[in-house]
């Protein structure tokens, strides 16, 4: 799949930050990847499912201090998968839109269609877990 080759040097640079802040926590975090329309037609529905798995794994494997939630959405504005993980204690999300929550298929699904939900029902999908 086209966005594996990422996935080595994740796991070699990431390290999640902490801050009161959340924006400043959240931006500190955040990792985007690549992935255009035209991506979707090179790449499975299971492909992008077992990629998120790995991120989600590469993100808790390196979370060393308090508990975070990690979460991921695609942007289609800029092209990109993004995910970020932020402190629990903060109890929301730094997103100034509806968000509708989905499992990690739902969101491979819709990224597999190239569709947020954004321009389509309002909403950003995204996935978001403990870690």
């Amino acid at each position: 799949m086209i966005l594996n080759k990422e996935l080595k040097q994740l796991e070699e640079k990431l390290t999640l930050q902490s801050s009161s802040d959340i924006n400043q926590e959240a931006n500190e975090n955040l990792v985007s990847f690549g992935f255009s329309k035209q991506d979707t037609t090179l790449t499975t529905k299971r492909d992008i499912e077992l990629f998120l798995s790995r991120v989600l794994s590469i993100y808790s494997s390196s979370n060393v201090g308090n508990d975070k939630l990690f979460y991921a959405w695609l942007d289609e504005m800029s092209s990109q998968i993004r995910v970020s993980a932020v402190s629990t204690n903060h109890n929301t999300l730094p997103f100034r839109t509806e968000l509708e929550c989905c499992t990690l298929e739902e969101l491979a699904t819709s990224i597999k269609r190239y569709d947020s939900g954004a321009f389509t029902s309002g909403s950003i999908k995204i996935f978001k877990s403990s870690i």
